[in-house]
């Protein structure tokens, strides 16, 4: 499954209702993609 991956190098974890959560690490690596210009922050609206 894809999501071995994220969850074996702990980027995502499942809550006791079953949704994806982004751990702390994920947030971090997200916002180095976004500082290294490698992503564009989201834009709501």
């Amino acid at each position: 499954m894809w999501l071995a991956f994220p969850k074996n190098v702990n980027l995502i974890n499942e809550d006791h209702n079953g949704r994806l959560v982004a751990t702390p690490r994920a947030k971090e690596f997200l916002q180095y993609l976004v500082s290294v210009g490698l992503t564009t922050p989201k834009h709501n609206g």
